[in-house]
């Protein structure tokens, strides 16, 4: 982070910290996608739970299968890290139903969610004739890597995640990756 404010917590449904420097792995899902299993009280787990949920689902909106919009959430994430350079990014998938960033911030985090899912949302919706209705939840889950040995579990867990759904058999095949941009 390149101010020098203490950490931000806030909480919605999920609890958010954003220290001063570090890492953080965030995962977003479409509007109407099934929600997440009721919380265990351990964050961990109930990531688990909630990414099996998402990967599994046959309901709900794949609005990210759809080339031209995931192009768009492609292009912003690109755009904000090259351009606007909020962040360095370190791995990303965009899935049918939901994306999975791992990111180094320069700003807070609620700026670079705020900006990413407004502007995607907005430009997603004209292509999908859906003007002025939501795009993608309100709320997002976020952890902060710890070490070095987490942050390389993180990326290849991100890279891998369209295997482990089954839309292809080696990470490179899949189009909307960090992996296939390399």
């Amino acid at each position: 982070m390149t101010d020098t404010a203490p950490p931000l917590i806030y909480r919605r449904r999920l609890p958010h910290f954003q220290p001063d420097r570090g890492s953080v792995f965030i995962t977003w899902r479409l509007y109407g996608s099934p929600p997440p299993p009721p919380p265990s009280g351990r964050i961990g787990l109930d990531f688990v739970r909630y990414e099996r949920n998402l990967e599994t689902v046959r309901r709900g909106p794949f609005w990210l299968r759809i080339s031209p919009v995931a192009s768009i959430v492609r292009d912003a994430l690109l755009h904000a890290e090259q351009v606007q350079r909020r962040f360095a990014l370190c791995a990303w998938v965009i899935m049918p139903n939901h994306i999975h960033l791992l990111l180094t911030p320069s700003v807070s985090l609620r700026i670079i969610t705020q900006g990413l899912k407004g502007f995607t949302a907005h430009r997603a919706n004209q292509i999908l004739h859906r003007h002025h209705q939501p795009f993608w939840q309100d709320e997002s889950f976020d952890h902060w890597i710890r070490d070095e040995y987490e942050f390389q579990r993180v990326v290849d867990y991100t890279e891998q995640n369209p295997v482990k759904a089954g839309l292809v058999r080696r990470p490179i095949q899949w189009k909307w990756s960090s992996i296939h941009d390399r």
